[in-house]
């Protein structure tokens, strides 16, 4: 029992079951309501429903009863713009269908037969028609009830689905012309049309037919009584309000329970608000101004005092309390840790712009490279992939008339690739020129990095030394891009040669020189593997075809002018994606 006791007197239970009870009874105010309203508003709808049907039953009965009725339908809707529409003409007629020949047309106009009125004549007849309109008008307006705005149509069966209306004091088309005296035209609604069929058939089968609630932007209620001579309908007599009858309706029965509604979703309000001040803002108000101040002054060994003791609490706000002051002080933590590591993080981005400006100073960058020859044009560049990268190229002299072709690719990227590509560089270098042949060269080099090889990287390279007075020339494919060469005034095209292998791949590799021939307008583009295997975002590469299509877009291009048209090319093929390989090219062209 006191463990019961205890459990109720919980602050936690307490808010629960308060706030649960008070949200229950305001959604079952609300509920409540909503179904009152729509059982009132189905009760309106039924009792303007059956007001509907009385009007339109009185309207037949005051115009079923003549025999002549489809004849007079006809002219009433055949001589619409004649017809008769005054009250007090209604005794004039009354005279003048005295002094026809045929006197008991007045008297027995109910039975009057259409054989008997074919043999008037036309003035006859139409007196007799406008008489008849009259009447029944007069009929229909003497026991209407005007304080319910009911429109009261007849409706005649045709293609054109003509409206034929009787004198309506509330009728909608008052003010138009024609309206209170006979015809107006106008094409029937399909829904409506759908329900004068179905009371044609409730008609003739005797069922009672429903009252029809419109679509559309006019919101009406219809009902439909068909006028049936000799088991054909010869009109429809429809009586229709606007269902504003209905809402105004439910409207003052809402009036009246409304005040109680909201007072008690008032009173309602104010105990819970009393109940969420106590149990929910005071301590919400705390955390956020202890929340503030360590905001401002990063302090957590504050956060206890400025809590006012919610920590010692023992509910979901105690934990909540308990929780931020722990935040705060790994949020310290945390700070102090970030600092330590973007200071770290801001000394290694320092060293390895070092780096780069060191592996870049390394490379030939100033162009034209040797502006005292005016035999030969040479461009080249080289983009790492990362601050710092594992290709290169180099080209320099070994006496007036031999110039010497390199790019190379280390296996790896970054510091150690860069290191890789450096020394690699200086080897060959230091091989070229002192060696009997280039092959000899570079099985040197190949040795000299395979002793000292210790992470197992390799380089690809490409290496030519170039006869500048004959053209020609010799060169080494050590597992590097085929070479591409465009002849004079024709397209670029590769040259394909059995390659060796990378060097520091095998010890023992033994290399074979190949020779070629430059002429004059003749071009050599070398490349590393980063321009055919740059990728797009989609992950599809760029590919060998696309690179020569590149070239030969343009052919007559200076080296410099080339290889910049094609680091455009590569970057629009690119877009978004992150550069993935370094990227080098080299072209050399022979002017003279």
């Amino acid at each position: 029992m006191k463990s019961a006791l205890s459990y109720i007197k919980n602050k936690n239970l307490i808010f629960v079951v308060v706030t649960a009870v008070t949200l229950m009874f305001t959604a079952a105010v609300f509920s409540c309501s909503l179904v009152m309203i729509r059982t009132i508003s189905k009760m309106a709808e039924n009792l303007v429903g059956d007001m509907l049907q009385m009007e339109a039953e009185r309207c037949v009965s005051c115009i079923d009863d003549y025999e002549c009725l489809p004849w007079l339908l006809d002219f009433w809707s055949s001589n619409a713009g004649d017809m008769t529409t005054d009250y007090d003409e209604l005794y004039k007629l009354e005279s003048r269908l005295a002094d026809f020949g045929d006197t008991d047309l007045l008297i027995d106009r109910t039975n009057v037969s259409e054989e008997r009125l074919k043999k008037l004549e036309v003035e006859e007849q139409k007196v007799f028609a406008d008489y008849c309109f009259l009447a029944s008008r007069l009929e229909i307006d003497t026991d209407k009830n005007a304080r319910v705005p009911i429109t009261t149509k007849c409706i005649r069966i045709t293609d054109d689905s003509e409206f034929l209306f009787f004198s309506d004091i509330n009728s909608e088309y008052e003010d138009d012309a024609g309206a209170g005296n006979i015809l107006i035209s106008c094409p029937l609604d399909k829904d409506l049309s759908e329900y004068y069929k179905t009371a044609e058939q409730n008609a003739v089968s005797g069922e009672k037919t429903a009252v029809f609630r419109t679509k559309g932007a006019e919101d009406k209620l219809v009902y439909c009584i068909p006028v049936i001579m000799d088991g054909n309908t010869v009109c429809l007599f429809t009586s229709s309000a606007d269902s504003t009858l209905v809402r105004t309706t439910v409207l003052n029965i809402v009036k009246r329970i409304l005040p109680g509604c909201i007072f008690m979703i008032i009173l309602v309000a104010v105990i819970l608000v009393l109940i969420l001040r106590k149990s929910v803002v005071r301590p919400a108000v705390l955390l956020k101004n202890a929340l503030q101040e360590y905001s401002e002054t990063k302090r957590s060994e504050d956060i206890p005092k400025n809590l006012g003791g919610l920590t010692e609490e023992r509910n979901e706000i105690g934990l909540l309390a308990a929780g931020f002051n722990d935040l705060a002080i790994s949020i310290d933590s945390y700070v102090e840790e970030i600092r330590t590591n973007a200071a770290e993080k801001e000394r290694m981005l320092s060293e390895l712009n070092t780096a780069r400006e060191i592996q870049m100073s390394q490379l030939p960058s100033d162009f034209p490279a040797f502006p005292e020859r005016s035999d030969f044009d040479l461009y080249a560049i080289m983009d790492p992939a990362l601050e710092v990268g594992g290709d290169f190229y180099d080209f320099f002299f070994l006496n007036d008339d031999h110039l010497v072709l390199v790019i190379g690719d280390v296996s790896d990227k970054g510091i150690p690739a860069a290191l890789m590509m450096m020394v690699c560089k200086a080897y060959i270098r230091g091989a070229v020129g002192r060696e009997e042949s280039l092959a000899a060269a570079m099985e040197y080099v190949n040795k000299l990095i395979c002793e000292k090889n210790s992470l197992g990287m390799f380089v690809t390279v490409w290496i030519a030394v170039l006869e500048l007075s004959t053209g020609r020339g010799t060169a080494v494919n050590a597992g590097h891009e085929k070479p591409v060469i465009r002849r004079s005034g024709g397209s670029f095209e590769f040259v394909v040669n059995e390659h060796n292998l990378a060097l520091g791949a095998w010890e023992n590799e033994e290399y074979e020189e190949r020779s070629f021939t430059l002429g004059k307008g003749d071009s050599v583009f070398v490349y590393s593997d980063g321009v055919p295997e740059a990728n797009n975002i989609s992950g599809e590469l760029f590919g060998a075809k696309r690179m020569l299509d590149a070239l030969n877009k343009v052919p007559d291009l200076t080296p410099e002018e080339k290889i910049k048209d094609m680091q455009n090319t590569i970057e629009e093929y690119v877009g978004e994606a992150k550069q993935f390989d370094d990227i080098t090219m080299l072209m050399f062209t022979k002017k003279a």
